[in-house]
């Protein structure tokens, strides 16, 4: 979590500075379908679950919920404002990262038994 803050901060990359990381699917999918999770969450929506009236002559919504939002961090975004939903988003990603990163150290110490610090260098590649 540290090195992939570190790299945000030497690119200037928000929030560590003024680049925007919303490009691409991050600004076009993962940003979009968090805020309409905060919506869901507020009450401050048309439709539900089931359909997003909001996109087009409205869409299916469950399938992307299940899709990208059901990470446990996800939920995150209901705590903070919705004008800030891509902070949320980069907590989200920096907790994947952390708890991937600290579940692969314990599986491979379970897989097999040797050095610890070996252990969680191989967890920080996969992280």
């Amino acid at each position: 979590m540290g090195a992939y803050c570190l790299g945000m901060t030497m690119l200037g990359s928000y929030p560590f500075g003024t680049r925007s990381r919303a490009v691409n699917d991050l600004g076009n999918q993962f940003v979009p379908f968090h805020t309409r999770l905060w919506d869901l969450l507020h009450g401050s929506t048309t439709g539900d679950l089931l359909l997003n009236w909001n996109s087009g002559y409205g869409v299916p919504f469950l399938a992307d919920f299940l899709t990208y939002l059901m990470n446990p961090f996800s939920w995150l975004v209901g705590l903070f404002p919705r004008d800030l939903a891509e902070l949320p988003v980069f907590l989200v990603t920096l907790g994947c990262v952390g708890l991937g990163t600290a579940l692969m150290t314990v599986f491979l110490g379970r897989l097999h038994p040797g050095s610890p610090w070996l252990r969680a260098l191989l967890a920080v590649g996969y992280g």
